[in-house]
């Protein structure tokens, strides 16, 4: 009875003019979760007061600091700063900002008295965990960064051309890097 069916079959077979193979294939199908950057904010609404300078030739206003507020913020080992002003506005030969008033400028330092002026060579400046409050699942709360930027209002060695509201715009790019 078998032999009769293995005949049949291959009767079949013959009969059949395609023939076909089948294989199994397993594919892995990758990806990746990331943190969700943090909410970066910067002084005020994204403004930061440098207070008055008066209208007069060679004046210096006072060195404040460049204060980032980060919320929202994953697990990440790192946040970087890197100075980028050049892509929204470009430093003069002494490295000051323009302004929308002539001759007032804003210098910028890496430190506190305002003696260290800020390059475009400054190195990126890290934040490490131990530099901000951690929350209990290891996340950071928020957290004010005062990485060392100042900033200050200056006047060239004329007089500025008129008194008023003083506003110029600079950028930062932030890099992070998770765990």
């Amino acid at each position: 009875m078998s032999a009769c069916a293995l005949m049949a079959s291959g009767v079949a077979l013959a009969e059949d003019p395609v023939k076909t193979a089948s294989s199994n294939v397993e594919v892995q199908l990758t990806g990746e979760v990331v943190e969700t950057p943090c909410t970066i904010t910067v002084g005020n609404a994204g403004t930061v007061d440098l207070g008055q300078i008066k209208k007069a030739a060679n004046k210096k206003g006072t060195v404040t600091p460049i204060p980032f507020r980060l919320s929202e913020c994953g697990s990440y080992d790192k946040v970087t700063f890197h100075w980028n002003t050049p892509t929204i506005a470009k430093l003069d030969e002494q490295g000051r900002l323009g302004t929308n008033i002539n001759g007032v400028y804003v210098s910028f330092y890496t430190d506190a008295t305002g003696t260290v002026p800020v390059t475009m060579n400054t190195a990126p400046i890290g934040f490490e965990d131990n530099f901000g409050a951690v929350n209990q699942d290891g996340t950071h709360g928020e957290v004010i960064l005062h990485i060392p930027y100042y900033a200050q209002l200056v006047t060239g060695g004329d007089a500025p051309e008129q008194a008023g509201p003083v506003n110029a715009t600079m950028a930062f790019k932030v890099d992070f890097d998770y765990k």
